[in-house]
C-alpha cells in the first residue's frame, strides 16, 4: 500500500501540502496538534453540560434560559463561560495557523485573518471583543460604546438545543450618539466544534468516553 505524498489541512477547501513539509515544521504542527487536543478537551466539556440540561427537559419543548435555572442548577456558570473564552482564542489560533501553513502552497485570498472570517465568524468576532480582551478595557475607537458595554456582560445562555454566548445585543444611545453590540453574535462551542470536525477532522467520532465524561462532569459541577 502507497504511502500518501500529501498531508490535507482542510478538507473543505481543501488545503494540502506536502508530506514532508510536515517535518519541516515542526514547530507548527507541534502547535496544531496542541490547540486542537486543547479545542477538544473544552468540546467535552462544553458538550456535557448541553446534554446535561437537555435531558431535563421534555424532547417537545426549547426552552431559552438566562442566568440559573432549576434545568442549570448543576452547571458551573462561571467555569463554562472561561471555557467558551480560551476556545474563542485557541480556535482562532488554530485555524489561522493552518492558513499560514497552507499559504506556502496554496494562495489564501486575504491571508490568515480572512481565512479565519470565513470558517468560524462568529468565534473571530467574540475573540476580538470579548474573550482575547474586553473591548471595556480598550481605547480603541473601532469598538463602540455598546460593544464595550456587551464585552463585560454576562453572556451565557441555554437555547433550546446547548449552551451559547454572546446572545444579548445592546443599543445604545450616549450623547446624543447610538450604537450596537450586533457584531458579537451568538455560537455555541459544541456546534462549532462540530463543524471544525468535519473540516479538520472528518470521521472523528463523538467522545463517549465515561471516563472522560466523570471528569466533565466535576468540571461542570457548582464549587
Amino acid at each position: 500500500m502507497s504511502r500518501p505524498t500529501e498531508l490535507i489541512l482542510d478538507h473543505i477547501e481543501p488545503f494540502s501540502i506536502p508530506v514532508a513539509e510536515e517535518q519541516l515544521g515542526q514547530n507548527e504542527f507541534f502547535q496544531l496538534s496542541a490547540l486542537w487536543e486543547g479545542m477538544e478537551f473544552l468540546y467535552e466539556r462544553a458538550k456535557y453540560c448541553d446534554d446535561l440540561v437537555m435531558h431535563r427537559i421534555a424532547p417537545n419543548v426549547r426552552m431559552t434560559i438566562f442566568g440559573c435555572g432549576p434545568e442549570t442548577k448543576d452547571v458551573n456558570h462561571k467555569l463554562l463561560t472561561s471555557a467558551f473564552n480560551w476556545y474563542a482564542v485557541t480556535a482562532c489560533n488554530f485555524v489561522g495557523t493552518v492558513a499560514k501553513v497552507a499559504g506556502r502552497h496554496t494562495t489564501i485570498p486575504g491571508g490568515p485573518k480572512q481565512y479565519t472570517a470565513s470558517v468560524i465568524p462568529e468565534i473571530q468576532a467574540y475573540r476580538n471583543k470579548v474573550a482575547a480582551h474586553f473591548a471595556w478595557e480598550e481605547f480603541d475607537n473601532r469598538d463602540s460604546a455598546a460593544e464595550k458595554m456587551a464585552s463585560v456582560l454576562p453572556q451565557l445562555s441555554f437555547q433550546g438545543d446547548g449552551f451559547y454566548i454572546g446572545g444579548w445585543t445592546i443599543q445604545l444611545r450616549r450623547n446624543g450618539n447610538s450604537s450596537d453590540s450586533k457584531s458579537i453574535r451568538a455560537w455555541s462551542l459544541r456546534k462549532e466544534h462540530d463543524k471544525l470536525r468535519r473540516r479538520y477532522r472528518p470521521g472523528l467520532a463523538t467522545p463517549n468516553d465515561e471516563t472522560a465524561g466523570q471528569l466533565a462532569a466535576e468540571e461542570c459541577s457548582p464549587t
